[in-house]
């Protein structure tokens, strides 16, 4: 009787300060995940890669959680051994490129709607076979399963990383001068030749060629109008003292109807002629829809006897071959600078040694372009003399 009393009376004391007893959450260790597989973003057990840092390798976490419990986290580790996949690089968030080489899908219909996606990149040609860890939470306690360790259906995808593909110029195709969209082109009356003409090269991909989904390039024009001359050119060949037909300067610009639809200059008009215009001229895109399009090039070459020089204020400057003396008896050339729409482009006098010191030739330019795997390839342009009045640029 006085072990039942006593009972009682504990009973009776931890009731009245309040201690109460609390639900015990009886789910075993992983008990709130019921089901968990995971598959490539196709549905295979497995996918290969370009190892180049941006193509993602992408995966289906389907699962299925016990009554209340909640989605925590996911990650990714190796088959068997639950290592971490160190080298590769986890992400939750997908990127514009795609996710197998040997699929030009982009995603599939979710089987479920507990369904988490994970993409997984590197830089080096490696392989792996990977599992997913699954964590869930219930009032505060969490709950973790995996598919690591054989034994389950759907618990794996065997992934490769492959050495890129890289793209050459015998990927694509430049449209030579001649067949080239004109843009604006002058016909000097002192010559009857033309000594002024902007063309649109475009360079389209050969049918070989993945699709190209962007660029790079530190010689693009911008800005919806952009004047040629305060932008660095990708390529500029110049040649002093032509002969009054030849090409004296021929320049080239990357241009994307994304950035830039219109461009201003200062017009060469002819042998010792200084009064050219500043004009603007619309740059055509005819091919902008081509699916092979990649860009295009805004080409300006001069004849007779002008040429394009670094101006330090105004950039590009076009002067004249011909020197003569300035009021104080200094040697000068004449040069023209950007000015006002339509009307007579600033002239104004400058000694050799200030020209030498902005003349630019730039033999050779490159261009990246990235393709839908996301490769990077770079493309290199050079100027190839083909006569004594015709050059063009060309891939080299």
């Amino acid at each position: 009787m006085k072990f039942v009393k006593a009972t009682s009376i504990a009973l009776c004391v931890l009731s009245s300060i309040g201690i109460q007893a609390q639900p015990l959450d009886n789910t075993p260790p992983g008990g709130g995940i019921k089901n968990l597989q995971i598959f490539s973003y196709d549905g295979q057990d497995r996918t290969t890669i370009y190892a180049n840092g941006n193509m993602q390798a992408a995966f289906d976490i389907v699962y299925e959680l016990a009554p209340d419990h909640v989605f925590k986290s996911a990650v990714l580790k190796k088959y068997n051994t639950e290592e971490s996949l160190a080298s590769w690089v986890q992400s939750s968030t997908e990127n514009q490129y795609l996710h197998s080489i040997n699929s030009s899908m982009r995603s599939i219909s979710a089987r479920s709607r507990n369904i988490k996606k994970i993409y997984l990149s590197r830089n080096t040609p490696a392989s792996v076979e990977v599992c997913v860890e699954l964590t869930a939470t219930k009032n505060g306690v969490d709950s973790i399963k995996s598919t690591c360790i054989p034994g389950s259906a759907n618990a794996s995808v065997y992934v490769s990383a492959i050495a890129p593909k890289y793209l050459t110029k015998d990927n694509f195709e430049l449209t030579d001068w001649g067949s080239a969209t004109p843009i604006n082109k002058y016909v000097a009356p002192s010559t009857g030749t033309w000594s002024n003409e902007i063309r649109e090269q475009v360079l389209r991909s050969k049918g070989n060629a993945p699709t190209i989904l962007s660029i790079e390039s530190d010689n693009l024009l911008q800005g919806g109008t952009s004047a040629l001359f305060v932008n660095k050119s990708l390529v500029s060949k110049y040649i002093p003292e032509v002969a009054p037909s030849g090409v004296s300067h021929i320049m080239s610009w990357v241009a994307l109807p994304s950035k830039v639809n219109k461009i201003d200059f200062v017009e060469n008009v002819g042998l010792n002629e200084y009064w050219g215009y500043t004009l603007r001229r619309t740059i055509p895109y005819y091919f902008k829809d081509d699916p092979t399009y990649v860009f295009s090039l805004v080409t300006y070459v001069l004849r007779d006897d002008k040429f394009l020089y670094d101006h330090v204020y105004n950039h590009y400057a076009l002067c004249g071959e011909k020197v003569g003396n300035n009021n104080s008896g200094v040697r000068v050339r004449d040069c023209q600078v950007r000015g006002n729409l339509a009307q007579k482009a600033p002239v104004y006098g400058y000694s050799q040694s200030q020209i030498n010191s902005w003349k630019v030739e730039r033999l050779k330019g490159s261009v990246n372009v990235i393709d839908w795997y996301g490769t990077k390839s770079q493309l290199n342009f050079g100027v190839k003399y083909m006569n004594d009045v015709y050059s063009d640029i060309v891939l080299e």
